[in-house]
Parts: C-alpha cells; sequence; structure tokens
C-alpha cells in the first residue's frame, strides 16, 4: 500500500504478506461484506459490485432499528442444461455474551435466523440481505451463513462479527 501526500508530494509504503486460500470446494463463499447502503448501481461510482453499489460499514455497528446490512458472493454452484442454479441462503445471528437485564446476566435467547430458496443464471451469485434488529440488544453477534448447492447438496459457510450499540 502507498500513500502520497498530495500537496507536499511526501510518499510512505506499508508492505506485507497476505496469504490466500486456496479455492478448493464448490460451493463457496466470500467474505461478508457489511453494509452502509446497498443500491442499484446507476452511474459509475465507488464501491461497486457487478450492478450494485455497495458501500462498507467498516466499523460493523448498527443501532435498533437500522437493518442490518450485508454483501457476500457464492462461487461454484452447479448448474442445469440451461446455466440455472438453485441454492438455499441460511443465516443465523447468535450472541456472543448474555444479555444483561439490570443487574442480572440472563441466558442467550435462543439465536435469530431465517432461510431461503432461490435461483439464478451462472455458477456466481452475488447476495445481499438486509436483518432487521428489532429482536436484537446491545453487545457482541455473530452472523453464520450457510448456502446449500441444491443440486449437488454441497454447503459452505461464512460467519463474520458485529455488535449492536444504543
Amino acid at each position: 500500500i502507498e500513500a502520497r501526500e498530495t500537496s507536499s508530494k511526501r510518499r510512505a509504503v506499508f508492505k506485507t504478506d497476505v496469504d490466500v486460500p486456496a479455492y478448493k470446494a464448490s460451493p463457496c463463499i466470500s467474505d461478508i461484506q457489511f453494509a452502509s447502503s446497498i443500491t442499484e448501481n446507476v452511474e459509475s461510482s465507488k464501491f461497486v459490485k457487478g450492478n450494485l453499489r455497495v458501500v462498507p460499514h467498516p466499523v460493523h455497528t448498527y443501532r435498533i432499528p437500522t437493518p442490518i446490512v450485508f454483501y457476500f458472493e457464492i462461487y461454484g454452484l452447479s448448474t442445469d442444461k440451461e446455466g440455472k442454479t438453485f441454492y438455499r441462503v441460511e443465516y443465523r445471528i447468535i450472541p456472543l455474551e448474555r444479555r444483561r437485564w439490570g443487574p442480572v446476566l440472563q441466558e442467550a435467547p435462543a439465536n435469530v435466523g431465517s432461510a431461503l430458496e432461490t435461483s439464478g443464471y451462472g455458477s456466481t451469485q452475488p447476495q445481499r440481505l438486509s436483518i432487521a434488529t428489532n429482536e436484537l440488544w446491545e453487545g457482541p453477534f455473530r452472523l453464520d451463513v450457510t448456502v446449500t448447492d441444491r443440486r449437488t447438496f454441497k454447503t459452505a459457510a461464512q460467519s463474520a462479527k458485529f455488535s449492536i450499540i444504543k
């Protein structure tokens, strides 16, 4: 990474090694990208992913009732003769701490989750979801996403952490 100050023309360089895991299984899921907004891309702009504009949410913190908005891509889905894919997306939100109710710590309730079955054309599918925060409370959570290819019954999973704040 190179940073350059425009007025003084000074530069700073940071160099590091990055290990990229091998693409081994089908299907697989990209990292989950939390977003502050996801809209149709109508013009050339920053944060473009295909035909979507995915504006990152760098701190991964949300306030109730702001929904949790996120994006990921699915790779390696099997297709039929017409190039159509059939898959299931399931998500779960798991609390990472017990809920505080005044001075008492309560056991965390069952996780929040849902699933949808959908289809598309091509072995790569972009996915965007929005989850209501009404059932959540202040604290850290983990979002687990599982994708199942409905033709081969193979699965892939990915997780990411976020927080709810006051």
